[in-house]
C-alpha cells in the first residue's frame, strides 16, 4: 500500500512540474515571439550596450559613439518596419484568402477561429 501511495505522490508530483514547466515555457515563447514581431527597442539597445562594454571594455566617448549609432539603427527599423507594414498586412491577407478557398465552409470557420485566437487583428 505504501509503494503504491509513494509511486501514485511521485507522479503526481512529475506531473505538476510538467505541466508547469510547459506553461512556463509556452509564456517565454510567446512573450519571445512578441518582441520579435515588435521589432528592436531602446532595451535592446541597453542590453546590447552593457554585453558591448564588458566584452569590449569601452570608453566612455567609444560608449556614447556606439549608443548614437545603435540608436539610429533602431530607427531607421522602426521606419522600414513603418514603410513595409502594409505590404506584409496585404501579403497575409491574400494567403488567407487563398487557404480559404482550398477549405470547405465547416474548414473556413475553423481556420479563422484559430486565426482569431493566434492573431490579434487578423485581416481577411
Amino acid at each position: 500500500m505504501n509503494k503504491i501511495r509513494l509511486t501514485a505522490t511521485l507522479l503526481a508530483v512529475f506531473i505538476a512540474g510538467a505541466a508547469s514547466g510547459s506553461l512556463g515555457t509556452r509564456s517565454i515563447l510567446l512573450d519571445r515571439f512578441r518582441l520579435i514581431q515588435e521589432g528592436p527597442t531602446e532595451k535592446h539597445v541597453e542590453l546590447l550596450m552593457k554585453r558591448f562594454d564588458r566584452e569590449l571594455d569601452l570608453s566612455q566617448l567609444q560608449e556614447q559613439e556606439l549608443r548614437a549609432v545603435l540608436l539610429s539603427a533602431l530607427e531607421q527599423i522602426h521606419t522600414a518596419r513603418q514603410q513595409l507594414q502594409p505590404q506584409i498586412k496585404e501579403i497575409i491577407a491574400d494567403s488567407n484568402q487563398r487557404v480559404m478557398a482550398i477549405l470547405d465552409e465547416e474548414q473556413d470557420e475553423i481556420f479563422l477561429s484559430l486565426l482569431e485566437k493566434k492573431f490579434k487583428n487578423v485581416e481577411m
